[in-house]
Parts: C-alpha cells; sequence; structure tokens
C-alpha cells in the first residue's frame, strides 16, 4: 500500500510548475486589523475591526470578541452573512482597555458550531503553496505611554501602512502627506513631521523640498527622518549641517 498525499498540479505562464497540497478549511476565517494593539494607560476605547471571510457560499453567523477581565466589549456580538465564497465581510467593536495585558480572540458561530482561526497563506515560486489556520488572536500590550496630543504630518515610504496607525494609535493625529503639500503648504499646523522608511528614495521630489522642511524645523517644528538608503556615499543632504561616515571621520570620533 502506497500513501501520496492530495495535491492539485498546475502550470502558471510565468512560475511554471506549481502545486498545493489538499486543504481543509473552516467555513469562515477570522482576521484581525492588527497583530497587536498598544493599550495606553488612560482608559481610552480603542476600535478593532474583524474581517470575515467565507470558505462556503451562503454563510452566516455572528462574531464575538474575548477580553481578559475588567476590558469591556461593544457590541458583545455583530452578525454577518456573505452569499459567496471567498468574499468578505468586515464587523467593528470599541474595545474599552482594562488593567491587563493579554489577548484578545475573535470567534465566529456558523450553523451551531464556533471558529476561532485566521488565515496565513505562504506562496514562493521555489515550494508548494502552503496554508496554515493559526487562532485568531490580537495580543493587548499594556503600557503606560504618555504621549502628547502632537499634530503629525506623515510622508510614508516603502511599505508605509501600518506605521501612521500606530502613531494614532498613540493618540496623535496623524495627516498622510504628499510632496505638493511640502512645496507650498501650510506645514505649521504640524507639531511633528514624519518621513517614513526609504521616503527619499521612493519619493524623488523630497530631495528638493528638504529645504522647506528644514526651514520649518528651524521654526520651531520636530523632523524626524527615518532609515534612507543610497547608492552614491554619505547623505549629506538631510539634516541642517553636514554628516561624514565612520570610514571617513577622524580616529577620536572612530572611538566615540
Amino acid at each position: 500500500m502506497f500513501e501520496l498525499p492530495v495535491a492539485y498540479r498546475w502550470i502558471d505562464s510565468v512560475q511554471g510548475e506549481r502545486w498545493r497540497m489538499l486543504e481543509v478549511s473552516p467555513p469562515v476565517t477570522l482576521e484581525l486589523d492588527r497583530p497587536f494593539l498598544p493599550v495606553p494607560g488612560r482608559h481610552r476605547a480603542l476600535a478593532v475591526r474583524v474581517t470575515v471571510r467565507a470558505n462556503q457560499a451562503g454563510a452566516s453567523g455572528a462574531v464575538k470578541l474575548a477580553a481578559p477581565a475588567g476590558y469591556r466589549i461593544d457590541p458583545a456580538s455583530a452578525a454577518f452573512t456573505i452569499e459567496r465564497e471567498g468574499q468578505e465581510q468586515s464587523v467593528s467593536f470599541t474595545v474599552t482597555p482594562g488593567t491587563a495585558s493579554g489577548t484578545l480572540t475573535a470567534t465566529a458561530s456558523v450553523n451551531g458550531a464556533s471558529w476561532s482561526l485566521a488565515t496565513q497563506t505562504i506562496d514562493y515560486p521555489h515550494i508548494p503553496v502552503q496554508t496554515l489556520f493559526p487562532p485568531a488572536e490580537m495580543r493587548l500590550v499594556r503600557t503606560d505611554l504618555k504621549a502628547p496630543s502632537a499634530r503629525v504630518g506623515y510622508l510614508a515610504g516603502s511599505g508605509d501602512r501600518a506605521r501612521p496607525r500606530r502613531i494614532r494609535q498613540m493618540g496623535m493625529s496623524v495627516t498622510l502627506l504628499g510632496d505638493d503639500d511640502v512645496e507650498s503648504g501650510d506645514l505649521s499646523r504640524f507639531d511633528v513631521i514624519v518621513t517614513g522608511v526609504r521616503a527619499y528614495n521612493t519619493r524623488p521630489r523630497l530631495r528638493s523640498l528638504q529645504p522647506r522642511l528644514l526651514d520649518w524645523a528651524a521654526k520651531g517644528g520636530t523632523l524626524v527622518v527615518q532609515y534612507v538608503t543610497t547608492a552614491d556615499g554619505v547623505v549629506d543632504y538631510l539634516g541642517p549641517f553636514p554628516s561624514e561616515s565612520l570610514a571617513t571621520a577622524s580616529p577620536s570620533r572612530k572611538r566615540r
């Protein structure tokens, strides 16, 4: 007797031959909108979104969240109805924090059964496609965070979708800025301007607009520049003063 895995083989027009194993999926999977949630010291209500994905047609039921003792969740449950397989529906909750860290777990009730699984797909050209079903949960990280109510302008860089949201979670107001905003907009309305990771690499105009950002900083604003890469030596246009690399710095500076 031979035992062989049940697999599906197909030819991709770009990647060539591909394989994936037979997947036995729950009727729905749940995706919380972030892997962890920083819980500030004050008891400020926090918004949490759960996306329900149907793995079968006509999936309906309700989603509930479970949190550590002392947390309050509103509403107690949220109904969903999804007509077609593969479609999604989002439901929202308001979570008022308690005093402890822990885990926020999402559970869906479908046809009398409860499911609390997310979906994680591993898809690389050199290996078969694999689908995992980890628990549908979010870490609650209780922290004594004292952040000012700052007005933040954010110049997004490479893969920056999550960072502005993280700043908002700390209680700050965040406005996404375009290059035209830097060139002619009113920057005085911001307390802080943040340039995202590799923003100067992905937004070529920023280099010529840097003098206006530095002028705004000289008048009292705070400019935070995140990671930048360069292929032409030292980046000497980001700060108000010239910079030099460790390779060209004096021996005394290297020791420091």
